[in-house]
């Protein structure tokens, strides 16, 4: 049992790793920005007009604080992202996507959706998709 959980926790991050290069070189090859600021933004739209603190995006996309913080940095110099003053503690903030991120992030899943297509194809059908969501949904 250990070394077939071993196996299957090595295969899937081995696909999870390759799947998310494939994507940042689709979304560059596009002139996007990389993989992780799609991921950001789309956390930041299913988040609502409510925002998120920089620590709970941390927690979502699995990023160290320093690396989050330089990538909030070059997504607000660049119009994605807007930091408004936590009303509950002075000293924190809430990150919104900004209406040029919301445009952006439209564009942007129109190029990851074509590059999932290109790179999973037929590789499963609709029952089998279902059924790896029903298995990592319980991670």
């Amino acid at each position: 049992m250990q070394e077939k959980q071993s196996q299957a926790t090595i295969r899937l991050l081995d696909v999870a790793s390759r799947l998310e290069q494939v994507l940042d070189r689709e979304m560059k090859t596009a002139g996007l920005p990389a993989f992780i600021w799609f991921r950001i933004m789309r956390e930041l739209r299913d988040e609502g007009d409510g925002g998120l603190r920089p620590v709970a995006l941390q927690q979502r996309v699995h990023l160290a604080q320093y690396n989050l913080s330089r990538i909030i940095d070059r997504m607000e110099h660049a119009g994605l992202v807007i930091r408004f003053p936590a009303m509950a503690d002075q000293r924190g903030h809430i990150l919104k996507l900004s209406p040029r991120g919301q445009e952006t992030l439209i564009g942007v899943e129109q190029i990851y959706h074509i590059a999932l297509e290109r790179y999973l194809g037929d590789r499963l059908n609709a029952r089998e998709s279902g059924q790896l969501l029903t298995l990592l949904e319980k991670f």
